[in-house]
Formats: C-alpha cells, structure tokens, sequence
C-alpha cells in the first residue's frame, strides 16, 4: 500500500507576498497554497495512494480566517472524493490555549467521513489490499508546559514512555508521524515558535518505529536511513527566509518501507535579487538605474521571473543614492510578468574615503586643495576648473 505526506501546509500564510485576486476576492497567497496541495493531490491519485498523512501546522495562526477554512475544507473534501483516507496531525499552530481545543476540531465533532484528527497521541489502524495491518504512530505537537513536567528533560521521558506504549505489540509497518523537533535539526532552521519549553526529541526513542516523518521544522532532510527518521518540511515556501528550499511530498511503500519516493512539489518560485553597488570608489550617478536594470537584466536570464514572486534589495553609494528611479526599476521588473513584487528596497552606504596622504598640515592651502581634487571621480576639464576656483577663494581668504 502507498502512503502520501503532506508537509505543514500552513494555509493563510506569506499574505504579504500576494495580492486581492479580482475574479475570488482570496489572496493569491491563499490559492498558491491551494493549488499546490491539489497538485500534490493529483501526483498521489497517479501513483495509487490510499492514505495520506499531513504533519501539523494546517492554518498559519491560531485564528484562521473563513476563507482559509473554506479554502482547506474544499481541497480536503476533494482528496476525500479521489478515495484518499487523511490523517492530519495537530500542530502548534493548530493548538488554543488548550491541547483540546485546535482549530481543526470541527472535522471531528462533524465526524466528516474521510479524515481523522489526533490532537492527542494515538495509533490509527488501516488495512492494506491483503489484509495486513499498517499501524500509524501519531504525535502532535506538545512543549515542556503542555505535559506538566518541571523540566524538558522529564518532559521528553513522558513522552518516550507514551510512545513506547503505543508501539508495543504492534506489527510492523510502524509509522510514526508528528510535530517536533528532533537532534540533529538543521542548523538555523528551527522553527519560529523555538523557545526554551521547547522538546528537542532523542533519534534512538525512535528505534522501535520503521518510519519517523516530522513536520514542524521548514525544510526537509533525512535524519537516519535505518531507521528512516527524517523532516517533511513545509508544503511551501512561507517566506524569502525559504527561498533556497526545495519542498516535496513523500510516498512510503509499505512494500519498501526504507526507500521513500521524494517529490519535488510545484510551487511559485520566490526570488530575492540583492545586489551591492558599494565596492570601490566609483560613483554611478545618473547610471545607477540602467546598472540596477542591466542586473535585473541578467538575473532573469538566468532565473525567468515570469509569475514569480520577487524581491530587490539594492545598496548604492550615498552619492548614488538620489540617483536612483525606483519607478522606472518597478516598472523594468513587472514587464517581466510578475505575479507579485516586494516593496523595493534601496539603502545608501556612506562612502568613506581614505586620507590623502599628500595632504598634510605641512602642507599649503593651494597644494592641499589641488591634491584633494585631483583625487576626485570627476573629468579632468571639471577637476581644472575647480583647481582655479578653489585657487581664487584661498586667495581672497588670505588677502592675496
């Protein structure tokens, strides 16, 4: 039997990378997130998946909207009508202020046929073509507080023991699926909600399950491969903080339990441009703007920018600075068919120049000032005429 995962789908997220969709009213954040779990749905029905298991994190906040409710319950309901089982896991962006209450609950109370919730740690039992049991560990989200244990350490051995009990006497395949964190995370890739409550799970507590799939933790990597224990990641890219992520789906056979199918999933490209136009003494001026574009330019030949979402971070010298037609970069950027563009970002860098070493207080006035202009970027007509200049003011100053 094939088994699908499903990475935190965190629908309401990243709105402040869409727009209103005219025709829905939605945000275009909100149908990427929908059609991105319907692709994924189309690519499990192809290979012949029967049950499919989410890892957490459904909504984005704890508060979703009716839209994003909406929005999920259709892209379930229409997993359920290609004959897909779900298991959906509860994680701390599902969770209130209680472990009882999630804002996923109402599947439950309206006993929608179809999809299961575990907003507490249970084994969900489900037969395959030859009657052979494939038994699913499910582990939602809990911190240090959320089991009552002084320290995170005692924490974790509650959970250890819960889990060993629930192994026991089950058959394999086991399957373990939830929302925590695990040694050997990632570095830098904590999740936003990390804090000093937060459980950080032994691998060996695992050693007993076949498979171990968490979510919570944004991108996917392989732990163990006997036993398999590794991250699904997100289903996709939240933010620019994601923009190097590759998100994926995964079907288990249960005829090959240890070499899981990783799919890369189809999502919107994210694209961060950041360049520096603060290195060595040149000034742009009135070019820094074809310069910006000339990059944006060669940026998207090598990442088409079409029906991306894009963001351009740009550091120009101080003097540079007034220079720059922000309008006229927007504009180059959205004739490329943009599906959204970040506000631009442009910050101006003091330029320091390094003393002349010429100049002294040995030195006279004239020679000081003609040594200070000869070093400046500026034509060779323009640096005489300001020799003069400056020649006529320190003559008028010191009375000569």
């Amino acid at each position: 039997m094939k088994i699908g995962i499903i990475g935190d789908t965190h629908f309401g997220a990243g709105y402040n990378l869409g727009k209103l969709d005219q025709d829905t009213q939605l945000n275009s954040r909100l149908l990427d997130f929908a059609n991105t779990f319907n692709s994924i749905i189309n690519e499990f029905v192809k290979r012949k998946v029967k049950v499919v298991v989410i890892t957490g994190d459904i909504f984005e906040t704890r508060h979703p909207t009716s839209a994003q409710l909406n929005t999920f319950s259709k892209c379930i309901q229409r997993a359920i009508n290609n004959n897909l089982e779900i298991l959906v896991v509860v994680g701390n962006h599902d969770q209130q202020r209680t472990i009882s209450t999630t804002t996923v609950d109402i599947f439950n109370s309206l006993e929608t046929p179809g999809i299961s919730i575990y907003s507490n740690f249970g084994v969900h039992e489900i037969k395959d073509e030859f009657g052979n049991n494939i038994n699913f560990i499910l582990m939602p989200y809990r911190d240090r507080r959320m089991t009552g244990a002084k320290i995170n350490s005692d924490a974790i051995n509650e959970i250890k023991e819960e889990l060993n009990k629930l192994c026991k006497g089950l058959d394999s395949p086991k399957i373990v699926v939830g929302h925590f964190m695990m040694d050997r995370s990632i570095t830098g890739e904590n999740p936003d909600s990390f804090s000093i409550n937060e459980l950080i799970l032994p691998l060996n507590i695992f050693n007993d399950a076949d498979v171990t799939i968490m979510g919570h933790v944004h991108k996917h990597a392989i732990l163990s491969k006997k036993p398999l224990i590794m991250y699904s990641g997100s289903m996709e890219k939240i933010s620019f903080g994601e923009k190097h992520h590759t998100k994926i789906a995964i079907i288990l056979d249960t005829n090959n339990i240890l070499n899981p199918e990783i799919i890369k999933t189809k999502i919107r490209n994210l694209y961060e441009m950041n360049f520096n136009y603060t290195e060595g003494e040149k000034y742009f001026k009135n070019q820094i703007t074809d310069r910006i574009i000339l990059d944006i330019k060669k940026f998207n030949m090598r990442c088409n920018l079409d029906g991306a979402i894009v963001k351009l971070i740009a550091k120009v010298k101080e003097n540079d600075f007034y220079f720059v037609n922000q309008e006229k970069i927007r504009e180059y950027i959205l004739s490329k068919n943009v599906k959204y563009l970040s506000p631009i970002e442009i910050s101006s860098v003091k330029f320091r120049k390094l003393r002349n070493k010429n100049i002294t207080e040995n030195v006279g006035g004239k020679k000081a000032m003609a040594s200070f202009i000869k070093g400046l970027i500026e034509p060779e007509q323009i640096k005489r005429k300001l020799i003069k200049f400056a020649n006529s003011v320190i003559e008028e100053v010191e009375g000569k």
